[in-house]
């Protein structure tokens, strides 16, 4: 597993930057969110990073984080932090993706103490992440307890993950076989890598990350829910301070999931992002291995609100279903101009609105499915008895009248004369016998089973 310079076809040497915000030409903030948007914004994604709960430098976009928060700018994406609690709604409505790194700090290095997660600044996440928004979280369990001297429950991160079913272990994860290089076998530093990569939008083209020298925890999931994409390897054990997972337990890494219209991930450090260089070996952490890459996807499977992705799916499901009512010689005009709206507003991204337009179509459609089955039927009935020269002439006639309530969008009143089409067809008569008699008969006589 060493070699990393041999197994990388370029080399990304990350260059330093300190980004001064608030301090740099007056730049003005309203209650300390601060934006660093780049000139090349093409995506229109905005993305908040929390530094109001007491995190440690490496976990800010102007330190630690820095290369990661210049890659996405490069991508177009507009990168905030916000500095002043608490954490509302009112703040998080606008972005599309909040980070929560874990705190570190306590009362050794504060005399205010560690600033926890607020029972109200959860609901307001879990209210954001319900209405689409993504919600990254990260931090290693075994620091928080380290250095707050508080209990792993009380982690942000554990505070807002139990709401989704994954919790941050106060443990560090150890390989004994794939380790960074430079690490000893007693050191948590491993190799994270294929197939304990799962295929999964967030690790396309990922094939092995590292935290480098960082020691990353492991995960507990308690929702089934929840898919774990990354995990240790067969060997892979979590200890430290108490033994979470045993070799052959592949112990969870990053988990994703998702709640109501928005999207979860959750990783057991930060330490595959940092614009450190841990080995001296020229590379920084974020550009070690398949490191990069893992981050950005994951902000990108993050940014896109599953408010996008149902309303996409109903679209294409309505228009399957109108196609198939158009076999069956079905006007769907009015279906279609429906799904019209739906789609106007899925192109100009009001997701939300577009669902709502397309559940519309899709009721139509759904009546107009269930209707046709009424008239085909009627008209079955009224074939039979044509066939043995009975006179459906009010039949044919009601049945008209089902059929231009259909195409008119009158699924009800379509519906009730279809069934008195059939009616009329059943009782139908040859001469003087009517055709439900003629069935009766035949029942009678031959043991056919006849409705």
């Amino acid at each position: 597993m060493d070699g990393n310079k041999n197994r990388k076809e370029t080399k990304e040497k990350a260059l330093s930057e300190t980004l001064l915000i608030c301090l740099v030409l007056g730049a003005v903030s309203v209650g300390c969110v601060i934006g660093i948007v780049s000139a090349e914004d093409t995506t229109n994604k905005k993305f908040l990073f929390d530094e109001s709960h007491h995190q440690s430098w490496y976990n800010y976009i102007d330190a630690g984080l820095a290369d990661f928060a210049k890659e996405l700018r490069n991508k177009g994406y507009q990168v905030d932090r916000v500095t002043d609690g608490p954490i509302t709604y009112d703040k998080l409505k606008d972005y599309d993706i909040f980070v929560l790194p874990n705190g570190l700090v306590g009362k050794h290095s504060f005399d205010e103490g560690v600033k926890l997660l607020t029972d109200d600044e959860i609901k307001a996440l879990k209210k954001f992440v319900a209405d689409g928004g993504g919600l990254f979280l990260f931090g290693s369990g075994w620091s928080w307890v380290d250095y707050t001297h508080l209990s792993i429950e009380k982690a942000q991160v554990n505070r807002i993950g139990k709401e989704f079913g994954i919790k941050l272990n106060d443990d560090i994860v150890y390989d004994p076989t794939n380790r960074y290089p430079g690490c000893r076998e007693g050191e948590g530093c491993p190799i994270f890598h294929r197939p304990f990569i799962k295929e999964h939008p967030i690790t396309k083209d990922v094939y092995e990350i590292t935290n480098c020298k960082g020691f990353p925890s492991s995960l507990t999931i308690s929702d089934p829910s929840v898919d774990v994409v990354i995990s240790g390897d067969e060997d892979s054990y979590t200890g430290y301070r108490g033994e979470y997972y045993k070799k052959g337990e592949n112990p969870p890494f990053i988990a994703v999931t998702e709640y109501v219209k928005g999207k979860v991930v959750f990783a057991g450090s930060v330490g595959f992002l940092l614009s450190i260089d841990e080995n001296n070996d020229g590379i920084k952490n974020l550009y070690e291995y398949d490191n990069k890459k893992l981050g950005l996807n994951i902000i990108d499977w993050l940014s896109v609100s599953l408010a996008k992705e149902i309303a996409s799916k109903l679209i294409n499901s309505v228009s399957t279903k109108i196609d198939a009512l158009k076999r069956k010689n079905v006007d769907t005009s009015l279906i279609e101009q429906a799904l019209s709206k739906a789609e106007d507003s899925y192109e100009l991204e009001k997701y939300d609105e577009a669902y709502e337009l397309a559940q519309n179509a899709q009721k139509m459609a759904d009546d107009a499915y269930e209707t046709a089955g009424y008239i085909e039927s009627a008209q079955s009935e009224i074939d039979e008895a044509k066939s043995i020269g009975a006179d459906v002439t009010d039949a044919e006639s009601k049945l008209k009248d089902a059929t231009d309530a259909l195409n008119k969008g009158n699924y009800e009143y379509a519906r009730s004369w279809a069934d008195d089409a059939l009616e009329l067809a059943k009782h139908a008569s040859v001469g003087s016998v009517k055709i439900i008699d003629l069935k009766a008969l035949a029942t009678k006589y031959d043991q056919r089973t006849v409705v």
